[in-house]
């Protein structure tokens, strides 16, 4: 694997992960770090795009379970396993993208 290739796909594996912790911020910062041709930066771009309405959906869910109860919680609970999985994907799915770089 090259090292070029090796850095792609630890930013845009990264990015999705990181979200978790810092909302779109660091997809944010890593888009001022990758080249403008690299296949890695729309995982990033949308990385940044989901973070940030993640963000502010989990704000309204999580608002709106603290002042309704049990039905809100559910659909809390429903959306951040939702974006669990999400990322698990698009992680793998960079993993897959950047088997193809090496092979090309």
């Amino acid at each position: 694997m090259t090292v070029d290739n090796d850095r792609e796909r630890q930013l845009a594996a990264a990015a999705w992960i990181l979200g978790w912790i810092g909302g779109p911020l660091p997809a944010l910062m890593m888009l001022i770090v990758i080249r403008d041709r690299s296949w890695s930066r729309p995982y990033v771009e949308w990385a940044a795009v989901f973070w940030t309405v993640a963000v502010i959906t989990f704000s309204v869910l999580l608002a709106w379970a603290a002042t309704d109860g049990a039905g809100a919680a559910v659909a809390f609970v429903a959306a951040v396993l939702a974006a669990l999985a999400l990322t698990v994907l698009v992680a793998l799915s960079a993993a897959r993208r950047s088997r193809r770089e090496i092979e090309d």
